[in-house]
């Protein structure tokens, strides 16, 4: 898995590439660190190359969540693969985040 961050101004976008799993969760731990440090109030998510999610990287994303929104930031999921836009609706992740899904 590849975790591209780039960080303008007051929003950071992160790009995942590959499976996002158990396996690579220290990456994923590494650059949403970098967010939260950053000052950014936004993260936009791209999961459009990714192609697969793991729980356990969905609870990291939670976790992230919460905290940013104590910081008052915000996160928004602006690109997505239609398979993980279908595991994110069932187990009602769109809830939760904003998932915009990839034509």
């Amino acid at each position: 898995m590849e975790v591209i961050i780039e960080i303008k101004e007051q929003t950071a976008f992160l790009k995942v590439v590959g499976d996002a799993i158990l396996e690579n969760i220290n990456v994923i731990d590494e650059k949403l660190m970098d967010v939260m440090v950053s000052g950014a109030t936004k993260l936009d998510i791209d999961f459009s190359e990714c192609i697969q999610v793991s729980g356990t990287f969905i609870h990291k994303l939670l976790s992230f969540r919460s905290n940013f929104l104590e910081k008052h930031g915000e996160v928004e999921i602006v690109k997505c693969s239609k398979a993980v836009n279908d595991l994110f609706c069932l187990i009602k992740l769109d809830k939760v985040i904003r998932v915009q899904v990839e034509d």
